[in-house]
């Protein structure tokens, strides 16, 4: 998988774990919570080891909203 298929799996587990996190929190109920931040976790570790550069395969953690690799200046709104 590359970037184009790895970057929404990984941001769904990450939106999902906090709308998840923000509603267990809203109800005051720890057994909501566990899961969504369980989730939130692995949708960053998703992206801190799956999204990577398309040309040279490098991390783009923390440049994420950019729309350029920080390493290539490849764009990467064309994949």
């Amino acid at each position: 998988m590359c970037f184009a298929d790895w970057a929404p799996v990984a941001r769904g587990c990450l939106i999902g774990g906090m709308c998840v996190m923000l509603f267990g929190r809203l109800l005051n109920l720890f057994i909501i919570v566990l899961p969504g931040a369980i989730v939130a976790i692995a949708g960053v570790a998703l992206w801190a080891i799956f999204v990577r550069c398309p040309v040279r395969h490098k991390s783009l953690w923390p440049y994420y909203l950019s729309d350029y690799c920080p390493n290539c200046g490849e764009d990467l709104t064309k994949y």
